[in-house]
């Protein structure tokens, strides 16, 4: 799956909208929007938004990380090739056990 489309999925996953990524990495929802378009794709770019998902994604808890990759990973499944959907599918049911473990961790009882 291209990059764009990843940063699109990791974006509506997150619960995002353009406007508000870009403010989190700096760039106008425009650019955002032309990069997930695949119409403006250039080194510079990419490694400002590859980091920008990245620090954002270390700044949250493991509980909205886990659920936010759930989210990115049903999205993405617009985009991937049949094989791609396989793999995708055992990555979800993966984090959706770690989500689960983790929530019965923190209950209280």
């Amino acid at each position: 799956m291209k990059y764009c489309y990843q940063c699109k999925c990791i974006r509506l996953g997150l619960g995002l909208t353009q406007k508000e990524f870009g403010e989190i990495i700096g760039v106008s929802s425009a650019t955002i929007c032309r990069f997930e378009d695949g119409k403006e794709i250039n080194d510079s770019l990419f490694r400002l938004i590859k980091y920008g998902i990245d620090s954002h994604l270390k700044s949250l808890p493991k509980e909205k990380l886990l659920e936010s990759r759930i989210k990115s990973q049903v999205y993405s499944l617009e985009y991937e090739t049949k094989e791609e959907k396989r793999a995708t599918l055992n990555y979800m049911a993966i984090n959706i056990a770690k989500l689960g473990l983790l929530l019965l961790e923190n209950e209280s009882y």
